[in-house]
């Protein structure tokens, strides 16, 4: 009986835990949580930061110092990202109590996951999954143009240009004009 009871118990400890235990994250939260690390990383160096400020908001279409402003109140730009993506799905688009209201249903009072933000703005986590990806590939390209810029010799004034194609010469042969070199064929 003891052995049972002691069975029960250790049976009863092992799942009543797994109940009250928060669910596994979705596809859409593994995503998003790897784009935001992907994104922060990008963003660790000071012309990967410089592009992904650009990139926020040339995408969003707001200030460069909204977005440094985001930055500041702690939020990283993975979830500056997520903000702006779920803002814009809200009555009115990307507004600045829109964002404020985002925030604040993430930040809580109860703090909630960016899934149960997203089900407040009655959108889907995949829109920022991809938002987050097309940014942080859009900043990537921006660094590694800037970099190919910056590696390039500069040009110097006094190049000469390049001398022209040599002209074609004409030849008569049994009563036929011919063309030789460039323009033969």
């Amino acid at each position: 009986m003891k052995q049972m009871l002691l069975l029960f118990s250790a049976l009863m400890l092992s799942v009543v835990p797994a109940a009250f235990a928060g669910t596994a994250p979705s596809k859409d939260e593994k995503n998003l949580n790897k784009e935001v690390a992907r994104l922060e990383r990008t963003a660790a160096s000071p012309e990967g930061e410089k592009a992904v400020i650009k990139r926020i908001a040339a995408d969003f279409k707001v200030p460069e110092d909204a977005v440094r402003s985001l930055r500041a109140s702690s939020l990283g730009y993975g979830d500056i990202v997520i903000v702006y993506t779920l803002a814009r799905t809200l009555p009115g688009g990307i507004t600045e109590g829109n964002v404020r209201k985002v925030v604040a249903d993430r930040q809580g009072p109860p703090v909630r996951s960016w899934s149960e933000v997203a089900k407040l703005a009655r959108t889907k986590l995949g829109k920022a999954v991809t938002q987050l990806k097309k940014i942080s590939n859009e900043s990537h390209r921006e660094m590694k143009q800037d970099h190919a810029k910056s590696a390039a010799p500069p040009k110097k004034a006094d190049e000469t240009p390049p001398l022209p194609a040599p002209a074609a010469r004409k030849f008569e042969g049994e009563g036929k004009s011919m063309d030789r070199g460039g323009a033969a064929q």
